[in-house]
């Protein structure tokens, strides 16, 4: 009997060797090793760390199995990039890495990443243009080299994520629909002029009157992004920063709560008035004005989006096919 047993044991061994030398060859052969090695050695070492929920451990490992798929970048090069500054604020009081994307509930966490540093007193204190202009001597990108590793070492770094197309609608509302004279003459006069033969002059130079369905096909032929509805991937790169939290819109209060915790700053609550002052929400205006574009330009949105869609598990609703 003792034979067959050690016979037994050796070749369930064997086998279990077999399949895990196979499983490491796949993975050198496909170049991900260092991407797993990544994984391992930030989010995990940071999800023990900190208590999190089990939502957040999801969220966590959905980016993870989507970063596989991505190139190896170098993460200092990245980060001392021009093309990355203003996008991410550091709390050192606190140890907070913040990638603040517009349209996602950014003016609210410049104003707790400001009062973390004691810039302000209070999270009403400052008007909402005045939080976007005060100047900042804690821009991530500003930061020497030997900061920098200290912080992706030793700070909770975060952003936070939304929707993709209801987002597109908030901009789209907020930058067209709005009048914003800034965004009419940088984007609405070249929209019109794309879209319409009929107008003078100066009703092209004026650049009002962007329809909702004229953007989304200037944004498809032209693929001309503003932060405001460039993909969240784009603008925070978690493939390249080893992100410890991911909060999303839908659950923004009790992320945001969460992320106050873990950085032991508890006495600091996040606004919970997130009214944006429109009647209609974002999410009803989004299939207001998607019933106005067809299913194939959907599509070909989805496509300019997919990196967002997939990476935090989003979908597109079937209503918005049926409208």
């Amino acid at each position: 009997m003792m034979p067959f047993c050690n016979f037994y044991f050796v070749s369930i061994f064997f086998i279990l060797f077999f399949t895990f030398m196979t499983f490491i060859a796949y993975i050198k052969y496909s170049g991900n090793i260092d991407k797993i090695l990544w994984i391992e050695n930030s989010q995990t070492l940071k999800l023990k760390e900190f208590h999190v929920s089990k939502n957040q451990e999801k969220r966590i490992n959905q980016l993870q199995l989507f970063c596989l798929s991505k190139p190896k970048i170098d993460l200092l090069k990245f980060i001392r990039s021009r093309e990355n500054k203003g996008h991410f604020y550091v709390s050192h009081e606190k140890k907070l890495l913040y990638c603040s994307v517009p349209k996602i509930a950014s003016t609210n966490w410049k104003r707790v990443v400001l009062l973390l540093e004691g810039k302000i007193k209070s999270l009403t204190e400052n008007a909402k243009d005045t939080v976007h202009t005060i100047p900042q001597t804690r821009l991530f990108s500003l930061i020497s080299k030997g900061e920098v590793n200290h912080v992706l070492k030793n700070y909770l770094k975060f952003f936070i994520t939304r929707h993709p197309f209801e987002r597109l609608v908030s901009a789209y509302r907020n930058k067209f629909a709005d009048n914003n004279t800034y965004f009419e003459r940088l984007f609405g006069v070249p929209i019109l002029r794309m879209h319409r033969t009929n107008l003078t002059n100066t009703e092209y130079e004026s650049g009002k009157g962007v329809t909702f369905n004229e953007f989304v096909h200037w944004l498809i032929e032209r693929n001309v992004f503003d932060a405001h509805w460039a993909p969240v991937y784009s603008l925070c790169s978690p493939c390249i920063i080893p992100f410890d939290f991911i909060g999303k819109m839908e659950t923004l209060l009790e992320d945001s709560e969460e992320i106050l915790s873990m950085i032991g700053a508890k006495n600091i609550h996040f606004p919970a008035n997130l009214t944006d002052g429109y009647k209609i929400s974002s999410k009803k205006l989004m299939y207001d004005l998607f019933s106005t574009i067809s299913g194939d330009t959907i599509q070909k949105l989805y496509k300019m989006y997919e990196a967002d869609f997939v990476a935090f598990d989003y979908k597109i609703p079937e209503k918005l096919f049926y409208n």
